[in-house]
């Protein structure tokens, strides 16, 4: 599945396991633990390696993160 952004074409939302727009590639989640093993090939359409572990977390473990991503660009505001 893919969303094109109608307002800035430049922008493309992907969903893990989905196609690349224009290259034969597979949009794939990657193991923070692994990333210096990554390698291209792990995203090729006929034989892609997918992080199954992509959905677990632990409560509360990117509040920090987005603390300050709230006082760097504020908030999202909309009048009424």
């Amino acid at each position: 599945m893919s969303v094109d952004n109608e307002m800035d074409l430049q922008r493309l939302f992907t969903s893990p396991l989905s196609l690349h727009k224009e290259l034969d590639m597979v949009a794939v989640v990657l193991d923070p633990e692994g990333l210096e093993s990554f390698d291209p090939s792990f995203a090729s359409v006929g034989n892609f390696r997918h992080f199954e572990g992509w959905d677990r977390f632990r409560a509360g473990e990117a509040d920090d993160l987005a603390k300050e991503a709230l006082r760097s660009a504020g908030g999202y505001f909309r009048s009424l």
